[in-house]
């Protein structure tokens, strides 16, 4: 019983960083396309420190996003079983407050409960920080992959 709960931490573990992996090259942490509502693109130097005027910063995941999905991201059981694996791409607004509201699937992952689980991830995530346009809090569209991947297969 041990061993298994073990094998478990670990396979998750090896999941969040594959997700990492191909998730952790950009300024946020997080390797995704934003695409703006009110025009919003990144800042040219990727800081949020000052906002001056004309000048966009995109939204910035609050925390440590790895840490969220280790804790977070549960490899669906029987997914895991018929070893389904897929990359879902999930499509949200992170909106003035930081909210994330209206998340979709835009590409499946081929398989409804990896997509499910994807979205239950998005969800669920606590508040970002806002993009800011002219010094002002906008929604920005936000666009992130999530890969599942069986370890050992």
């Amino acid at each position: 019983m041990l061993q298994l709960k073990s094998n478990r931490k670990i396979k998750i573990g090896s999941i969040v960083l594959v997700m990492l992996f191909i998730l952790g090259f950009s300024n946020s942490g997080l390797d995704a396309q934003e695409r703006p509502i009110e025009s919003v693109t990144q800042s040219k130097n990727g800081t949020d420190a000052s906002v001056g005027e004309g000048e966009t910063v995109a939204p910035k995941f609050d925390g440590n996003f790895s840490k969220y999905l280790s804790k977070t991201l549960r490899y669906p059981r029987k997914s895991r079983a018929n070893k389904e694996e897929g990359r879902a791409v999930v499509q949200f607004i992170v909106n003035e407050n930081g909210a994330i509201i209206q998340p979709e699937i835009k590409q499946s992952s081929g398989y409804s409960l990896l997509d499910q689980e994807a979205l239950r991830v998005i969800r669920g995530m606590p508040a970002w920080i806002p993009g800011k346009q002219y010094g002002k809090n906008v929604q920005v569209f936000y666009t992130l992959p999530i890969t599942f991947k069986i370890n050992g297969k």
